[in-house]
Order: structure tokens, then C-alpha cells, then sequence
């Protein structure tokens, strides 16, 4: 299914290339107004308010004294990037939970909360010029060429460092050697929406878009709904970023941190942006072991598709060489292709069956986060960019049809 485009009205020609038609002035001045309204009223200092597009800075708030408790892996304070909107008034606010896998034993768990990802102690307080194109790029950007729909939001990022895809109940937990680690993961989510619904004033948003990638797409499962009904006068949607994982739970109870099994019983509709050939979640079920250039040997496989939607649902692949460094065997090829038809069936099946949902899925492409990349205003679906459909699928309404980009 691809959108409709829209193409500018023709036939607005001079009459005889002096004299310009009522229709040609009518028309200038409707495209003069609608600059006027896209740059915003005049401040106080004249300037418009488009040229608050220039690049903005992050700054770290710090949760030192939450009531929840909560701290990071290591022990230290959580906290979260807060951008604001560059003038007062706005409503709209965009959360995003970034990824970064998880531990799953204590002992990655105390090498981790050594690490950046353990902890708010390596992170600047503010977010300089290349931190910030590591960091705030795409869908998070400032810049309102590189993110002319979201650019100008209220931006939170909270910093992903309890190791468990913010989902840590169990408080401190020794990890050999007289160490110990925090498993708060949970509780952090809690003290960051605390902290924005009390002392930013997301309690006044009209407009609340939640994001996450990979591991971050956990809490925004779990927050949708519950965010939702805490701003009943919000519009608020939820955006998933890599984070379909083609695993079956060895436990019932383990399915919720899957979207294939929870999104179903979402109320808020969701989008979710997920290249078929992601070349993370392909190794989570070691469809692809022992390979020295895994990325190579998936794009060779999305290459070697004369039709990439059919292979996947009849895995046609070309053979290659045996042991070949770089290269998939016939039966790795074949496991890729069955994972990747899985997960694209999988949000098919969900984002056609659930009213205001979209995707952007992407066959052709080895990747896994993209919304925070530089494909978010280059990579194209059906002929329509990144950017667009998701922007698109924000302004729609909750209960239309699905917005599927295939």
C-alpha cells in the first residue's frame, strides 16, 4: 500500500507575459501566508520564529534525591537529556528511550556498570558538537532541515544505565568480589516521568510522541497506554525502532517484552520503523554463527533477491561458496530469510489488524536503528522518506486505517 502524493496545481501562467491572472496573485499570496504561519509569529525581537532551527543544546538533569530510590547500575544518580522548545508555548513533547542491549548475568552486569552504560558519570552535562551527532541525530536532531517535523519539541532522552531495558525491580544485587549493582530500571522510568510531569510541564502537552530503539523499545510498550491515560487530553502515540526480536519466550511470562506478543493488546497506536534483514536481531537466534563478516553476508543476501517480498515468503537465494570469509552458506541464507519473513509478517499482521498503527519496514535494508540515523531524511519506502511517514502517521488520527510502508 503506498500513500497518495500530492502535485502542485498547473496552469498558473502569466496571460501574455506581462499582465499576471487573478488566479497566479491568489495563489502567491496563499504561499506567502503559509510561510508566514509555517516560521510562526514574530517574537518580541523581530526575528521569525523559523530561525530558531539553528542547533540547540541538551542538558543533563541529574534525579540525585527521586522518591522511588532509583539509581543506576553503579550506584549513581539516573538522569535524562532534556532539549526545550526553542520558545514558549509549545506543547509538544517527544520522549525517547535510546537502546543499548542488556546483561544478562551478574557478571556482565558489574562489567557494565564499569562502563558507560552503567552509570551517569561519563556523560557530559551538556551535549557538544559530536556528542550530539552521536547521539541527537535524526529523529532527535535540533536542526530543522535534518528534522523539519519534530526539531522544534520539548525533547527528554533519558540515559539507558541499568542494563535491563528500564525494567529492574530488584534493587541492589551482589555480584561477587563485595560488589554490587542496582536493578532499577523500572523505578528510573518512574522518577524521569515524575520529574516531566511535575517540573516541566508535560503535564500540559497536547502532543506526546514516545520512542525507542532496540532495548528502548521496552518502556515504551509498557508506558503507551499508561501515559496516555495520565494526559487523557494528549494525543499520545508510540514509536518502536528495532524493536522486534524474532525470539520465542521460553517462559508465558516473558512474552510482554515482546512486541509481537504485546502490541496486540495495546490501546495507543503505535508505528513501528524495523528493516526485515536486521542484522542484530538476526544473531539473537544464531541464525548466522560463525561468520567473520555477518553485515557483509547479510547484504549479500538482500542483493542476490531479483524479488525481495517474494523470496521472503518462498526463500529463494542464490548458493554460495562454502566457508567463503564474508560470505553465507546455504543453510545460514535460508535461516536469514526465514527470520526476516517472520518478522515481516509479523508487524503485518499487527499493524493491519489494529486501527491508527503504521510501519515503515524497509526489506531491502541492513540495519537496525535508523530513526536516530542519518537514513531518517534519506532512506525511502514506496518512494516516500523516513521522515515523511512518520510525520504523516503523528498528525493522522487514532482509529484510521494502517499507514504501511513495505
Amino acid at each position: 500500500m503506498t500513500p497518495s502524493t500530492w502535485t502542485s496545481p498547473r496552469g498558473l501562467e502569466t496571460d501574455d507575459g506581462d499582465r499576471i491572472t487573478a488566479v497566479h496573485v491568489a495563489w502567491r499570496i496563499a504561499v506567502a501566508l503559509l510561510l508566514v504561519l509555517a516560521a510562526g509569529p514574530l517574537r518580541s525581537d523581530g526575528a521569525a520564529r523559523g530561525a530558531a532551527s539553528e542547533p540547540r543544546a541538551a542538558t543533563l538533569v541529574l534525579l540525585t534525591d527521586n522518591k522511588f530510590g532509583a539509581r543506576c547500575l553503579d550506584g549513581s544518580p539516573p538522569g535524562y537529556y532534556l532539549r526545550a522548545a526553542p520558545w514558549e508555548g509549545i506543547t509538544t513533547w517527544h520522549i525517547h528511550f535510546p537502546g543499548g542491549g542488556w546483561c544478562a548475568t551478574k557478571r556482565e552486569c558489574g562489567w557494565r556498570a564499569r562502563r558507560l552504560l552503567g552509570g551517569t558519570t561519563m556523560w557530559p552535562p551538556t551535549n557538544n558538537v559530536t556528542w550530539a551527532q552521536n547521539r541527537f541525530g535524526g529523529i532527535l536532531s535540533s536542526s530543522g532541515e535534518a528534522n523539519p517535523s519534530f526539531a522544534q519539541w520539548h525533547l527528554a532522552m533519558p540515559v539507558y544505565c541499568d542494563g535491563g531495558g528500564y525494567a529492574g525491580t530488584a534493587g541492589q544485587v551482589a555480584v561477587g568480589g563485595g560488589r554490587v549493582v542496582y536493578m532499577d530500571g523500572s523505578r528510573i522510568v518512574g522518577a524521569i516521568l515524575e520529574d516531566l510531569l511535575t517540573n516541566r510541564a508535560l503535564s500540559t502537552a497536547t502532543t506526546v510522541l514516545i520512542s525507542g530503539t532496540s532495548a528502548g523499545g521496552l518502556p515504551v510498550m509498557r508506558l503507551c497506554d499508561a501515559l496516555a491515560a495520565l494526559l487523557p487530553r494528549a494525543s499520545v502515540k508510540c514509536l518502536l525502532d528495532g524493536a522486534f526480536f524474532p525470539v520465542t519466550p521460553a517462559s508465558e511470562r516473558w512474552r510482554c517484552f515482546f512486541p509481537q506478543y504485546a502490541l496486540p493488546l495495546a490501546s495507543s497506536p503505535f508505528f513501528i520503523v524495523n528493516p526485515a534483514f536486521d542484522k542484530v536481531s538476526l544473531f539473537i537466534g544464531n541464525q548466522l554463527p560463525n561468520i567473520t563478516n555477518p553485515v557483509a553476508c547479510l547484504k549479500r543476501i538482500v542483493r542476490s533477491q531479483t524479488n525481495v517480498l517474494a523470496s521472503l515468503q518462498s526463500r529463494l537465494f542464490r548458493p554460495v561458496p562454502e566457508g567463503k570469509a564474508g560470505w553465507c552458506t546455504e543453510r545460514e541464507c535460508s535461516a536469514a530469510q526465514s527470520t526476516a519473513a517472520a518478522v515481516y509478517s509479523s508487524i503485518l499482521s499487527i499493524v493491519q489488524s489494529k486501527k491508527g498503527f503504521g510501519a515503515f519496514v524497509p526489506v531491502g535494508l541492513v540495519a537496525h536503528s535508523t530513526v536516530t540515523s542519518p537514513l531518517w531524511n534519506s532512506m525511502k519506502v514506496a518512494g516516500t522518506p523516513m521522515l515523511l511517514a512518520v510525520a504523516r502517521w503523528v498528525a493522522s488520527g487514532n482509529t484510521g486505517h494502517p499507514l504501511l510502508y513495505t
